[in-house]
This record gives structure tokens, sequence and C-alpha cells, in this order.
């Protein structure tokens, strides 16, 4: 979010100044948001069961500014003109079929979807998903402010179809190098979590770290203190 903001309080530059004037121009709707800045909202991942609620993202809109501002979160139906029964429309592509359903089922939703702020005023919208169906979604959206900055939102979940899902915090762990001679050897966490609604078993296989160690007489260069375990859920 304060990557975001930041951008927010930038000068509009040229892509966002003709997206704002698109009636006075010819591009199509994917050359006008090609050059936007976009952000993601990543709802993470959550596991199927009956009645599970939403997850929710709650953002607080103020407006800063000396005039009042008018906004609007745009779906991608938003913009669509409704056709003439005999109308055929022709097959959509696989992404568009996907972003159909999506909008069809309700997966995300936000409210409210618009409104107007005074000078110093604020409110609260709610953006919302619903983990109705297995598996990972996601639908490109837009904040529009009147007059400001256009911003691409890429809405982003997974429902999981495991009760018990584990997760690497980090993917990626760069350890500092380590002065020889310490009497004590440095020790580094590394974070799983389950994801899941139900406890989890884990195991680690050492063998590639047996397999270095050997091949280094034999000395410790890598060891892991509880490499099995188990963790209740949302445990990390």
């Amino acid at each position: 979010m304060t990557k975001m903001n930041k951008n927010l309080l930038n000068e509009l530059n040229e892509s966002e100044k003709v997206y704002n004037n698109s009636d006075q121009t010819n591009h199509s709707i994917d050359e006008l948001i090609s050059n936007l800045t976009q952000f993601n909202w990543d709802f993470g991942k959550i596991p199927s069961k009956l009645g599970t609620k939403p997850r929710k993202i709650t953002l607080t809109l103020k407006n800063i500014g000396g005039v009042p501002a008018h906004w609007q979160f745009k779906l991608p139906n938003d913009s669509e003109i409704e056709m003439e029964p005999w109308a055929d429309p022709g097959e959509p592509s696989e992404e568009k079929a996907f972003e159909n359903h999506i909008l069809e089922k309700g997966i995300f939703n936000v409210s409210p979807r618009k409104g107007s702020l005074i000078p110093g005023e604020q409110m609260e919208m709610n953006v919302f998903y619903y983990p109705k169906e297995i598996s990972q979604h996601y639908l490109k959206t837009f904040l529009q402010i009147q007059n400001g900055k256009p911003l691409i939102i890429n809405l982003m979940g997974e429902t999981l179809a495991r009760r018990a899902y584990m997760r690497l915090v980090k993917d990626v762990y760069y350890l500092p190098p380590t002065p020889i001679g310490l009497e004590w050897a440095v020790t580094y966490p590394i974070e799983i979590k389950n994801l899941g609604i139900t406890k989890l078993k884990y195991h680690i296989d050492t063998t590639p770290l047996e397999s270095l160690n050997s091949n280094n007489y034999d000395f410790r260069v890598f060891e892991i203190q509880n490499p099995e375990g188990t963790l209740g859920p949302n445990e990390i």
C-alpha cells in the first residue's frame, strides 16, 4: 500500500492522461491500459470448507487534496455494452472465459464500488474473496479517480482442496557471511506455515545436507535442528 500511496501523489504521466481522455482517441482498451501502473492484491490461500466466510481487505480512502474527489472501482464487465439478442459475440478466449466465470460466480466483490470525498473526508472500502471453488483466481480491476490516477488492481487468491497445506514463508534464504572460528554455530530460522484447518505433520529430507557434510570431511556445514514435527492450523 505504501507504493500505491506514493504513486497516487505523483503527477499524471502521458499514458494516464491519454487514458483519462480516451473519448478523444481511437486506441483500443488494451492499448489504453498497457502502460498503466499495476498493483497486486493477494488474498493468499484459503482451505475449502462448507460455510467458509470470505477473506476481506479493508482500505481507508482519504481525500488529502483541496477539491472534492470522485472515485470508482471498476470490474471488467462494467464497461460492456448490452448486445441485442440476435448479435453473435463469437467464442471468447480462454482468458476471457475464465474472467467471465469469476464474475458470474462472484468470486471477488467490492463494496462500495464508488464514492465522493470532500477535502479531509475519509471512508472505508472492502474487497472480498469468496472461496467458492477449488482453484486459483485472478481478476484485473481498475481504481479510477476522476481527473486523477487510473490504477490497475490485480486481485488474486487461491482456494485449497487439502485441509492441511504447508508453505514456506520465504522460498529463498540468503545467509550472511560468517567468520571462521566461532565457538557456536550460527542459527538461522526458516519459517513454515500450515495454511490448512487441520494438524499437519511434516518431514524434511536431509539427504542433500548429509551428502554436503560428507564431502566436507564430515564437518557439519549445515544441520537442521527439527527436521520433522507437527503444525496446528495457521501455526508457524
